[in-house]
């Protein structure tokens, strides 16, 4: 008798969390819309500043990178537009970028595969951002490695009166 207490009083607890979890509503339309609408805004006139590593330099310190986004839209299903000027070494590259926008709960994470940028390369990425920090990992065609760091308002250039 103790052992089947004991089964009930353990399988109890997920039980009902069972329940709970396929009860609520969490993946409803409109909670995916203000998760985009959210995600937009956050995007849509910011600066990614951050650093970037390289696989198989392990000495190597990591080197600056940054993105500003003119303006991140949803486009239709997963994919959206992200109009972008990325910036890395001598580079600065101007650029709208299709690519997609899965979500991890309430997490979104930009997913490229075999995009290809303009002046840089082919590359595939999965970078996470959970409030005002973003990280990933990313791979070109025969380099790759991680990326971290924080999304700000980007400055405006603002004409003098």
């Amino acid at each position: 008798m103790k052992k089947l207490l004991l089964g009930v009083s353990i399988l109890v607890p997920f039980t009902l969390a069972a329940a709970v979890h396929t009860t609520r509503p969490q993946d409803d339309d409109a909670a995916q819309e203000a998760r985009e609408e959210a995600f937009a805004k956050l995007l849509t006139g910011a600066r990614l500043t951050g650093i970037f590593t390289l696989d198989g330099a392990p000495d190597a310190p990591p080197q600056k990178d940054s993105y500003t986004i003119k303006r991140a839209e949803h486009v239709d299903g997963d994919q959206w537009l992200i109009e972008s000027l990325i910036e890395y070494g001598d580079h600065k590259v101007e650029v709208p970028l299709y690519f997609d926008v899965l979500w991890a709960g309430e997490t979104p994470v930009m997913t490229l595969d075999q995009v290809a940028v303009p002046g840089l390369g082919t590359f595939d990425a999965r970078v996470l951002f959970h409030g005002t920090s973003y990280a990933g990992v990313w791979n070109g065609k025969d380099h790759g490695g991680a990326m971290a760091g924080k999304v700000e308002r980007a400055p405006t250039a603002e004409k003098p009166r």
